[in-house]
């Protein structure tokens, strides 16, 4: 064990439940050496190598930064009128202060830490004030329960529990673990009434043994109490256990109300968050209506789920003035995508009308695709990134039948041409299915009529357990009928546009026989 090592466990304080029954008035709790004594498998895993300190490299001396003399500058003497005044003023003063607080203040330097390790009163009555209950067991001074309650030191290896008035680090709660073998050897070389005095965790099959994080650990403080409990004659055990049992009761009770009372703590926190929280989306709705946002634009920006609106500090002009610029732009993003959501999806209606009046509905694009085609897509989308003035709050058109008659005649041009490429690309395909298999190619104005011409289309698999759909084997033009209304999320029993893929899209294999994988289409002649 190294130096510094060995300094940190002599510094270490001890607690009750590994001291021999008396409690400690200046300390609160000691990592229990009992685990390593007993397990040094389990003990020299956890042991830490120190570092060398900051700014004392090898082979060189120690680095010397320049002290902040500006900002010790600014705070010298701030605290000169408070030394002088009267000791029962001072401690009126700390305890109207907040137990964290107060813990804080007494490892500023060595006079207050003195001053305030000199009584118990202001602890006290500072917890008092706080609303923590007390403490039926009485087993730890008020400074040791305020330091239980609010202090971050790691305490040794059990988990955080208030019965065992101890927290833990994550290093000791995963390093300490033994077996259940190893715990049985050990719990059999203690005093047999040992395991009913020591303090638990959490107890396993009845009180037989104790495990916490799925693994076992010997209760705290057994080994001190087994040693004592055999200088002891029979009376005096049954009394030891019997106050000891009594104290754990107590104890438990006590633990208990502290739970309440932290539950009452965080509600109480978690209700004025909400109310502050409230009180701050208030204000900024006023300022938001009162520069021509409409209830209509707010709620289609989303703005009442920003991060700089739930936020529970107080809004005022400065923080306004820091979050406007940034809020503006989030919200005009959304009010965008929302509008070009709403416009898209009333173009819906449209495309099915299309799609049933068309004398070649099996070739009609997917709605995908329509809503794709440069003529559509000029009348649902707006640009996306706009700067604040560029966009008007107040209304839009969720559908303007002027500008779409107006963009009917391009839209039906744009289908039309659609429809040729996707009789051309078909062609080609089965073109080079019949040059792989060796057969004499059909012209092209007989080659989609012919009955060997079929297309397989094989689907993707879907995600998790969920069995694949049937493939897919039609000729031209059904085939793209079946992928088209696939895609739309007509047909299938979960319907996914991502899970689907149209005749021009979809990955073309040229496999002859074997498996081939999903969301793949090939011409499989029919010979």
């Amino acid at each position: 064990m190294s130096t510094r090592q060995r300094s940190t466990r002599a510094k270490a304080p001890k607690t009750y439940a590994e001291s021999d029954g008396e409690p400690e008035k200046e300390s609160i709790m000691k990592v229990d050496t009992e685990e390593e004594a007993a397990f040094p498998s389990k003990a020299s895993s956890s042991k830490k190598v120190a570092g060398r300190k900051r700014g004392a490299p090898s082979g060189g001396k120690p680095k010397t930064g320049k002290p902040a003399k500006r900002r010790r500058n600014q705070l010298q003497g701030k605290l000169e009128d408070f030394k002088k005044l009267p000791l029962e003023l001072k401690f009126e003063i700390f305890e109207l202060l907040h137990p964290r607080i107060l813990m804080l203040i007494s490892r500023t330097n060595h006079e207050y830490r003195e001053l305030l390790l000199s009584t118990d009163t202001v602890w006290k009555q500072s917890r008092l004030r706080s609303g923590m209950p007390d403490l039926q067991a009485q087993d730890i001074t008020e400074r040791q329960y305020i330091l239980l309650m609010f202090d971050k030191t790691c305490h040794g290896p059990v988990q955080m529990n208030w019965s065992n008035c101890a927290r833990l680090c994550s290093s000791c709660r995963y390093d300490t673990k033994t077996t259940e073998a190893q715990l049985r050897k050990f719990l059999a070389t203690l005093h047999p009434r040992a395991k009913e005095c020591a303090k638990v965790t959490k107890p396993f099959d009845a009180g037989s043994y104790y495990v916490c994080d799925g693994g076992y650990r010997i209760p705290r403080g057994i080994k001190k109490l087994s040693d004592k409990l055999n200088k002891m004659n029979k009376q005096e055990v049954d009394d030891f256990v019997a106050k000891r049992l009594a104290l754990k009761a107590a104890i438990a009770e006590d633990a208990k109300n502290i739970c309440d009372w932290i539950d009452e703590e965080h509600s109480a926190k978690d209700g004025t968050k909400a109310e502050n929280q409230e009180e701050r989306a208030r204000q900024i709705k006023e300022r938001l209506l009162a520069m021509g946002w409409t209830e209509e634009s707010l709620t289609m920006s989303f703005w009442y789920y920003n991060s700089r609106v739930q936020q529970p500090r107080k809004l005022t002009d400065t923080i306004w003035h820091r979050v406007e610029g940034p809020l503006l732009q989030d919200m005009y993003r959304h009010l965008i995508e929302e509008r070009n959501r709403r416009r898209r999806f009333a173009l819906h209606a449209h495309y099915s009308e299309l799609l049933q009046s068309h004398s070649k509905s099996d070739l009609f694009p997917s709605r995908e695709t329509f809503l794709s085609l440069p003529s559509v897509k000029a009348l649902w989308l707006e640009k996306t990134n706009p700067l604040p003035e560029s966009i008007d709050a107040t209304g839009y058109a969720v559908f303007d039948a002027e500008k779409w008659s107006v963009a009917l005649p391009s839209i039906q041009a744009a289908i039309l041409q659609y429809q040729e490429e996707v009789e051309a690309l078909a062609i080609a395909r089965l073109t080079a299915g019949y040059e792989a298999r060796g057969l004499p190619i059909p012209p092209p104005t007989e080659i989609l009529d012919d009955p060997r011409s079929i297309f397989r289309y094989v689907p993707p698999d879907p995600p998790g357990d969920d069995w694949r759909d049937a493939d897919l084997v039609f000729p031209f033009p059904a085939i793209h009928a079946k992928m088209r209304d696939r895609q739309d999320g007509f047909g299938l029993r979960r319907p996914c546009a991502a899970c689907a893929a149209e005749f021009m899209s979809v990955k073309e294999v040229k496999v002859l026989g074997g498996y081939v994988g999903g969301n793949t289409l090939r011409a499989e002649l029919k010979l």
